[in-house]
């Protein structure tokens, strides 16, 4: 039974199509996980996960420290607009 719950196409096509609600709202603007989690109405535990994915596929990027408008702490802020983000490499070529 449990086998068949996690083979489950329509769990799957969930879990697709809340990867790329994630995606776009750091696509938008640059926000903190709380703040796509508003946007997205996506629980915040899952928004982790995917920005973990994300990440590894090189698709997330850091882009530096703020405080949350919603927490108001101080957390990461992250994209996935690869023309947001610096390109350290280049200073690399002087060093």
């Amino acid at each position: 039974m449990e086998n068949n719950q996690m083979n489950n196409p329509n769990k799957r096509q969930g879990k697709v199509s809340e990867l790329k609600a994630v995606y776009k709202a750091f696509l938008e603007k640059p926000r903190t996980m709380k703040e796509v989690t508003i946007v997205t109405g996506i629980v915040r535990e899952s928004i982790c996960w995917y920005c973990k994915e994300l990440r590894e596929s090189s698709r997330l990027f850091f882009l530096r420290k703020r405080r949350c408008t919603i927490t108001k702490e101080l957390v990461n802020e992250y994209t996935t607009n690869p023309d947001l983000v610096e390109d350290d490499n280049q200073l690399d070529l002087f060093d």
